[in-house]
């Protein structure tokens, strides 16, 4: 409707195309800036923005006008039902691309071109519609694609038009101040933009009309007290009825033609829940309603005799799953001929689930579908119809049901199949990075989105992309938690529904056609979707002309991209689209040299704002093919300053080298080629040349700048062009090769290029194809060819110079063979395969040129490489090869290049030579040699690849296999060859096999040489059984040692693979005596590694090995191996003698030391230097015995625990006695002090404090010297800190046992006092009378039971060895009396577990036996306190008074006590 009705207003241009955005007469529309400024038309009473005058406003709107004259229904604006029916298509076939798969499907977007190009935006205005801001908004495209990150960012200025209805938010405000209304809790609106209603706390109701005019205030105190807040609106499709829930459970509807109540229904569903829903369906008569319990109801409308009344069925219970919110489905409203029209379809969502049923003509349920995503938010839904089209390109305009919860939102299409049942179709699933609170279609690609941060959010379903952002926090949107909680009914409400609407606005927000209208604390908001032109307008406004600019070149790309108040075909909407932004260009054009030039900067201010502003410009006019344009209007702007003239010229690179501008005006093209000149470009000129059409191109200026700069892509193609000459440019090219080849000098890059572009030019030229692209005029292919090939083959060159007398005979294959010969050879290759040559002129100009080529190569003074001749015998044998009868060649010419190829005396590499006689072979040439001839040349000069192939084809495999040793480039491939012959299953007999056996064992010391350790691995797998003799053939070799360790590494990681016959074979050869030979020899290669190796393996005998090792004095594996015989008495002789040599040379340094100081008497001047020496050495010798002695207590420690008291007193002792025995003569005796006590404290624990303190006591290092005192007591203390931590130690297990007991015990008494059942009604199993008749009863954990003379008798009971009544059920474990006395040693629980249980009237009156009176005393051990005063001396000692020892800071497990020191 439009919006110039009723008084004032804003005018018709503001008249919204797709339905009236509530603009109201008595109230202004307020637009804020960025800045939070608000601007006041005086003359009409709004708040809008101040726009400036549009200099091209009028030439624009003539230029609109004469478009519109031609087509009248171009610029008509549409009207609201018209957009509501145009859609897009939407490719269903790409949305369930996958299989059907819902979770693989994406909506196919068309891919964007990405551009590298500045944003900004220009100011071309055709007027403004609606007093626009961007309250709160971002204003760019944010481009969040879901699930995708960010990439191509693209500015799209702001989508979103954001206004206040300032007359439906001042009578909001005048309600709750001057009536009491009371906040707002919800809202609601017509689809036909006709009323908005609003309803508050306090039970009011305001109706207004699309003025802003306040239609009906309805409610009031009377109904408050009783009723509540209003908790939800609906107004019917026509606008005639309003449904109103109310927080204490009644709904009453209103007639909006007189606003009286039609039906005040407190009835219709159960009591104490609140209304959370109300809808109507597309009858006026039915609604649907839903309430805080969950449950869903249908309202039938009736009127009788009594009047209006409604009749109610509940149609979904709330103990199924409570619906948080619903959504009826309008077909007959929209598309009157849908299929679906006889349905009546309502879409619930509860916490879990979406379930769609039919209410008519019957109820069912059409599908059920889980809902992922955060349960601690509520589920959304909306319908939309989309068209959309199959893959069978089949249209269908079919609704889409969408519903989210959390950040998922999912897709299905709901259509009819042919067999007229309802089916629902998955399309696609968007995962969001933001939790949604609010999900509704605006139109029918855009959605809008509202986040629990109150971020409104745009997003195009179909490329997934958020399209725009608005902050919508100083809205304060109304929530309504209350009624999703039950405040105003005492909280009647699950826990997870109450949990889940915390964030319920279900209520505050409602859309209609790209129209979305908010409901805040204190005022109404409303946000539209800006129409195409609008967009524009807004980065206009901003001074954002590239903005503006893009956005219009994306739109011309894309128009069928649900532009909002674009219609018509796809050509009508791109012409208007072209129009409007050539006319932003032009005014982009005017202020980019005027008003935006820069005022003031230097040389890099200039260039960086030409290199911002005129790429843009360019890409505009070419895009929309405007080069007319683009050659004048923008040429001449920036042609007036160097700068702009500069960045002009070189952003046509582009769109040159993309041929997307062949033709340019010549004189630009002289500014082009002398600007590139000057700035030294020379590649990308004669990259541009070549692409731009030579009717624009200033010849002689091209080809001066390519002659003097060697362009020679730009010559060819001005020479091929312009003057249709194909022979210049390859002679020109040919003298520059040939001066090259002259000189002495190696090739240059620029050479190289040069010769390579010659080569290309001739392959094209021969093939028809043009130089450096294209293909050449059909007409004029044949002469092309021919001036080619007779340019190549001439005998003499066409210009006479006094260097071309000396020239050999055809000198242009000369040179072409010198610098290429195979890329020559095989550009000739490709020419010989077009038809021309395929006829009989072709094959006798083929004879000839092949002719040429012998004639040239192989003349006698010739100066090509027997390599280079070797290419063109390739050549040669590859055409013979593919049957070319028209080639003659004899064969001795083949027999003389074998020979040259198979000189040693000729110069070249032979690999070279092997690889051109290889090539010719490979190609068919084996009929060119004689066999004989070919094999004995090979074998003089080595050439084993070749060898390789004459005898692989004749099936040789001896000699195949000493071709690969003998060829010491690849000997390396002889591994390969073996394994393939004994891995191939069928391809070889086992004769072939056992030659190459042979062979391999007589030749193992080569096999060896080359790779010992491949050679083991081949030896191992496939010649297990003659390891024997291959060993006997390498033990006379120094690759022996190595050899047999591989193969006993092979033997170790391959254990128990192969088969039966492999595994018989290893176990005869892998005898112990074979290990033990690998460790002699270990012995003697790397003694070191013996150790290792007999503490990893066990594969030898230990008393062999250890003799060994006795024999080759390997000290340290001997230790190991005496340790493992526990022979430790031995082994520790053997460290003593070796701690005792050491000793010894320090006694012997010591005794050296004494004697020249006796000797020199400390009158030589060299005295102090020889006594620094001495100390020197002699703190060497000390760390040795250091060393060795920290090697012998770790033995002693290790084999302590395995040894007789006597005998580890007797090992420590002596050990002590060897180490302080030094004391009393060195000069220096601490050392060896510190060692007597690293002694003492390692023997701790080893030996008995007694005999420890004896042996400190009695040590002469104690008991003699000067400070024997300090070092007594230094020693005593490290004792009885010892003796202390073992203390504790002890006293602290002491702990844990005891409190480990007590838990046992306890649990024990748990599981001994647990009842038992019986499943006998407590009778005996064996006698049948009841258990009260006996004394004592016995209850089995099978929950039989039974007396216990009656168990005892039937042999229910035993004793085991300890004397303890074992019991066992007799029913389930049956045995004979005499077997009792057999059984009585069974477990417990191999018996069944069981436990006798006291019963019958005697029971407190029995008598305390002996057992009863252990179990009493036990259970009172049990529960009484531990008493651990023992301890408290101690705690109060170390400062733990009042804190428990394990759980003191001070208490630390230690593996040894720490020393003195350390304190």
């Amino acid at each position: 409707m439009s919006l110039d009705e009723g008084g004032g207003g804003v005018g018709r241009s503001n008249a919204h195309p797709n339905g009236a955005p509530f603009l109201l007469d008595n109230g202004a529309t307020t637009a804020i800036h960025h800045n939070g400024e608000q601007v006041m038309d005086e003359g009409s009473g709004e708040i809008e923005l101040d726009e400036e005058v549009d200099p091209l406003l009028d030439e624009i709107i003539a230029d609109v006008e004469n478009m519109t004259q031609n087509d009248p229904g171009l610029m008509q604006t549409p009207t609201l039902e018209e957009i509501l029916s145009e859609t897009d298509n939407l490719d269903a076939s790409a949305w369930r691309a996958g299989g059907g798969n819902p979770d693989d499907i994406s909506i196919i977007s068309t891919p964007k071109k990405q551009y590298a190009i500045p944003a900004g935006g220009i100011d071309s205005d055709i007027g403004d519609t609606l007093s626009v801001s961007s309250f709160g908004s971002r204003g760019t495209r944010a481009s969040r694609a879901s699930g995708r990150g960010e990439s191509g960012r693209l500015h799209y200025g702001s989508i979103f038009r954001h206004l206040i209805l300032k007359g439906v938010s001042a009578q909001m405000t005048s309600a709750a101040d001057r009536v009491k209304a009371g906040a707002p809790t919800c809202m609601t609106a017509s689809c036909t933009a006709v009323f908005i209603a609003v309803g508050t706390q306090n039970s009011h109701i305001l109706v207004f009309d699309s003025n802003q005019v306040i239609k009906w205030f309805l409610g009031g105190p009377s109904i408050a007290m009783s009723y509540g807040a209003v908790s939800c609106l609906a107004f019917c499709l026509d606008a005639t009825k309003l449904l109103v829930g109310f927080a204490r459970g009644q709904v009453v509807e209103y007639d909006m033609a007189t606003g009286k109540i039609l039906r005040d229904m407190s009835d219709v569903h159960p009591i104490g829940s609140s209304i959370t829903h109300v809808r109507y369906s597309e009858n006026p008569n039915i609604a649907f309603i839903s309430d805080s319990g969950g449950s869903v109801f249908k309202l039938s409308m009736t009127r009788g005799i009594r009047g209006a009344g409604a009749t109610t069925r509940c149609i979904f219970s709330g103990s199924r799953g409570e619906v948080c919110t619903m959504e009826p489905l309008y077909v007959a409203h929209k598309i009157p001929e849908h299929p679906l029209t006889r349905y009546s379809i309502l879409a619930l969502a509860t916490i879990t689930r979406i379930i769609v049923i039919t209410v008519k003509p019957r109820l069912k349920v059409l599908m059920t579908a889980p809902l992922i995503g955060d349960q601690h938010t509520l589920p959304l839904l909306c319908w939309q119809f989309v068209l959309i089209q199959n893959q069978f390109s089949y249209k269908t305009n079919d609704p889409v049901l969408t519903f989210a919860r959390g950040s998922t939102i999912s897709f299905y299409q709901v259509s009819v199949n042919l067999s007229y049942k309802i089916v629902f179709i998955p399309l696609q699933s968007v995962d969001l990075n933001f939790t949604l609170s609010f999900l509704s279609w605006m139109n029918n690609r855009y959605l809008g989105l509202l986040d629990q941060s109150e971020q409104l959010h745009l997003m195009d379903a179909r490329t997934k992309d958020i399209l725009e952002t608005v902050d919508l926090k100083k809205v304060e949107i109304v929530y309504q938690t209350q009624f999703f909680k039950g405040l105003a009914n005492g909280g009647n409400v699950s826990a997870a529904f109450s949990l889940a609407g915390e964030t319920a606005v279900y209520g505050s927000l409602c859309t209609f056609t790209n129209q979305i209208l908010v409901l805040g604390k204190k005022t109404f908001h409303a946000l539209i979707i800006r129409t195409w032109s609008e967009r524009l307008d807004h980065l206009l406004k901003d001074n954002r002309f590239i903005e503006a600019l893009n956005l219009g070149l994306d739109m011309y790309d894309d128009p069928g991209k649900a532009l909002v108040g674009l219609r018509g075909p796809r050509d009508r909407k791109r012409a208007h689209i072209s129009l409007r932004v050539m006319g932003i260009l032009k005014k982009f054009l005017d202020v980019s040299m005027t008003k935006n030039f820069p005022e003031e900067g230097g040389m890099a201010t200039l260039t960086k704002y030409f290199n911002e502003i005129v790429p843009p410009s360019i890409d505009v006019s070419v895009r929309l093919g405007k080069t007319d344009f683009l050659f004048e209007k923008v040429w001449n702007t920036f042609n007036e300053d160097p700068f702009s003239c500069a960045a002009f010229l070189e952003s046509l690179e582009p769109y040159i080298l993309s041929d997307q501008l062949p033709v340019i005006p010549t004189q630009i093209v002289q500014r082009f080629v002398d600007h590139y000149e000057k700035r030294e470009k020379f590649e990308p000129l004669e990259a541009c040349i070549t692409h731009l059409s030579i009717i624009c191109l200033d010849i002689h200026q091209v080809m001066v700048v390519s002659e003097k700069h060697r362009l020679y892509d730009a010559i060819i193609y001005v020479f091929n062009n312009a003057m249709l000459d194909y022979i210049s440019p390859a002679e020109k090219l040919l003298t520059e090769v040939k001066n090259a080849l002259a000189s002495d000098k190696p090739f240059t890059q620029e050479q190289i290029d040069i010769g390579n572009k010659l080569l290309v030019y001739v392959s094209g030229c021969l093939a028809g194809r043009a130089y450096p692209y294209g293909d050449v005029p059909q007409d004029r292919v044949k002469q092309v060819k021919y001036d080619i090939y007779s340019t190549i083959t001439l005998i003499h060159s066409r210009q006479i110079t006094p260097e071309s007398e000396h020239e050999p005979p055809y000198p242009h294959l000369n040179t072409l063979l010198a610098f290429d010969t195979q890329g020559f050879l095989n550009v000739l290759s490709i020419a010989f395969e077009e038809k021309e040559y395929q006829t009989e002129i072709g094959n006798s100009q083929k004879q000839r040129l092949v002719d040429l080529l012998l004639q040239v190569m192989l003349k006698e003074d010739s100066s090509f490489s027997p390599a280079q001749v070797g290419y063109l015998f390739t050549f040669l044998a590859r055409q013979i090869a593919k049957g070319d009868r028209s080639v003659s060649i004899s064969r001795d010419l083949f027999s003389r290049v074998l020979s040259v190829l198979t000189d040693p005396e000729q110069p070249g590499s032979r690999e070279e030579r092997e690889d051109s006689l290889l090539d010719m072979l490979e190609y068919g040439g084996w009929h060119l040699f004689d066999p004989q001839h070919l094999e004995d040349a090979s074998i003089g000069i080595g050439f084993y690849r070749v060898l390789r192939m004459v005898y692989s084809s004749r099936q040789e495999y001896v000699k195949l296999f000493h071709c690969y040793i003998k060829d010491q480039r690849r000997n390396q491939q002889t591994f390969h060859f073996i394994q393939t012959i004994f891995s191939s299953d069928d391809k070889y007999t086992g004769d072939v096999r056992r030659l190459i056996g042979e062979e391999m064992v007589a030749n193992i010391d080569d096999l060896a040489a080359i790779d010992v350790r491949k050679t083991a691995a081949v030896v191992y797998q496939y010649l297990a059984a003659r390891i024997p003799d291959i060993l006997s053939n390498l033990s006379s070799q120094p690759v022996y040692y190595e050899f047999l360790q591989e193969l006993l590494e092979q033997r170790g990681a391959s254990e128990g693979l192969g088969s039966p016959t492999h595994q018989m074979n290893v176990r005869k050869v892998f005898t112990a005596d074979l290990y033990e030979q690998y460790i002699e020899l270990m012995c003697t290669k790397d003694p070191t590694a013996v150790l290792e190796y007999v503490k990893t393996k066990e594969t030898y005998r230990v008393d062999s090995v250890l003799e060994l090792c006795k024999k080759y004095n390997i000290t340290d594996a001997r230790i190991y191996l005496l340790e493992t015989l526990d022979r430790y008495t031995d082994a520790f002789t053997i460290l003593a003698d070796l701690l005792a040599d050491k000793v010894a040379q320090c006694m012997a340094l010591e005794a050296e030391n004494n004697g020249n100081i006796v000797e020199n008497g400390g009158e030589n001047e060299n005295i102090g230097g020889m006594n620094n020496n001495l100390t020197a050495v002699m703190d060497l010798r000390i760390a040795e015995v250091n060393t060795q002695l920290l090697v012998v207590t770790q033995f002693l420690q290790r084999c302590s625990d395995k040894l007789a008291e006597e005998s580890r007193e007797e090992l420590w002792c002596s050990l002590l006695d060897k180490v302080s025995a030094p004391i009393k003569i060195v000069h220096n005796p601490e050392p060896w002090r510190s060692m007597v006590r690293h002694i003492v404290s390692t023997m701790l624990g080893h030996v008995g404090h007694k005999k420890v303190v004896s042996l400190v006591l009695s040590n002469p290092s104690c008991s003699s010297g000067v400070d024997t005192w300090a070092h007594l007591k230094h020693m005593l203390g490290e004792l009885i800190q010892s003796f202390r931590y073992e203390e504790r130690v002890l006293e602290s297990s002491i702990q844990v046992q005891e409190k480990e007991r007590i838990i046992l015990m306890r649990e024990l008494l748990l599981t001994k006092k647990r009842a038992l059942h019986t499943n006998g009604r407590r009778r005996c199993s064996i006698c049948a009378l009841p258990l009260s008749t006996r004394v004592r009863s016995v209850v089995y954990t099978c929950a039989h039971a039974a007396h216990v003379d009656c168990a005892d008798r039937c042999g229910g009971v035993t004793l085991d060895n300890t004397g303890t009544e074992v019991w066992s059920c007799t029913l389930c474990h049956p045995v004979m009396v005499s077997q009792v006395q057999q059984d009585s040693n069974l477990n417990l629980q191999q018996r069944g577990a069981t436990r006798v249980t006291v019963t019958g009237k005697e029971a407190n009156t029995q008598e305390l036996t002996e057992s009863l009176r252990q179990s009493l005393a036990t259970w009172k051990l049990a529960n009484q306190t531990v008493d651990y005063s023992q301890l408290q001396e101690f705690e109060k000692e170390e400062g733990f008074e009042g804190r428990g020892l394990l759980d003191s800071d001070g208490f630390k497990l230690k593996l040894r006590p720490p020393n003195c020191t350390d304190s």
